[in-house]
């Protein structure tokens, strides 16, 4: 994990490469930079933030038609969802993005795998193996557009419960 210094710093390159590419109109590179920036927000606990720029990040992939981007933009928003305790819809997420890479031939980056593999596991002990699978599966089953819906209202407020 990160030290607070190796945050900041981590924060600010990946600031000045979304501003880079942003600069000279490079796609990629800024949604690269956004879904590091995500991690970082993650990695602070700072999950409100996290889920915006992951969901920034997957509409850019999803822009650009790039299967293996938007299963990793749903991995990072799993695992961001996971850090809030939200493991029903994490678990869908990873379900979904699980389904996108097996159907483009593209398994999870070693570079990301383990944090991302730490962050299945432990939502599986959280919910219990029954209904982490029956999650996944749920997630797995969805259609693209589904999958996109369903991403975009994690940033959707939680309406207030009602007065007693």
């Amino acid at each position: 994990m990160f030290n607070a210094g190796e945050l900041a710093d981590s924060w600010t390159m990946q600031q000045e490469a979304f501003e880079l590419g942003e600069l000279i109109g490079d796609p990629r590179l800024t949604r690269v930079a956004l879904t590091n920036l995500g991690i970082v927000a993650t990695a602070r606990g700072d999950h409100e933030a996290a889920r915006g720029l992951h969901l920034r990040a997957l509409a850019m992939a999803a822009m650009g038609r790039e299967p293996r981007a938007i299963a990793e933009c749903l991995e990072e928003l799993a695992v961001t969802e996971s850090g809030s305790g939200h493991h029903e819809r994490a678990a869908r997420l990873l379900g979904a993005a699980g389904q996108i890479r097996d159907d483009v031939g593209s398994p999870i980056p070693k570079v990301d795998a383990h944090r991302i593999e730490a962050a299945a596991a432990a939502i599986e002990q959280a919910m219990g193996r029954e209904l982490f699978e029956t999650a996944t599966t749920a997630g797995r089953a969805m259609r693209s557009d589904q999958v996109m819906t369903y991403a975009r209202s994690a940033n959707a407020p939680t309406p207030a419960a009602p007065a007693p």
